[in-house]
């Protein structure tokens, strides 16, 4: 029973219909990255059920048709996403939720923002999880 885990990670690689089904299926929190621009629109769909989405710029772009960072978070949580992590390469990191936004810097790994959200962390301290996460990868 997937809904006996903490979060859900929702892979774009799967079928749009696998992808709605499991949103439908999850009562626990949903985290997806997009995998790429042309990925990212299967999920458009589920975008009101994600707890998290952390897509890299581009992926952003895709999904809202905006050109900066920050307009792309704030279309996508009017789209019902609940946390939004996009991923600025050597710039970072910008996240967003209808409460708070910011910027960090280096780039952050997911998992970190997994475990956050698993544990109904604040948006921010998930996004220092990540970034923490990413550190102690790079040593």
């Amino acid at each position: 029973n997937i809904n006996l885990a903490d979060a859900c990670v929702v892979d774009a690689n799967l079928p749009q219909q696998t992808i709605i089904r499991l949103s439908e299926l999850a009562s626990i929190p949903l985290v997806c990255d997009p995998v790429s621009a042309v990925k990212a629109l299967r999920i458009i769909p589920i975008l009101p059920s994600l707890s998290a989405l952390k897509p890299n710029l581009s992926e952003a772009q895709a999904l809202t048709a905006c050109d900066s960072p920050e307009e792309c978070a704030e279309k996508l949580i009017d789209s019902g996403v609940q946390n939004v992590f996009i991923s600025l390469g050597k710039n970072g990191l910008y996240y967003a939720n209808a409460d708070e936004c910011g910027h960090l810097s280096p780039a952050v790994i997911t998992s970190g923002i997994i475990i956050g959200i698993a544990r109904k962390e604040a948006i921010r301290e998930c996004a220092l999880r990540g970034m923490d996460a990413a550190r102690r990868f790079l040593q």
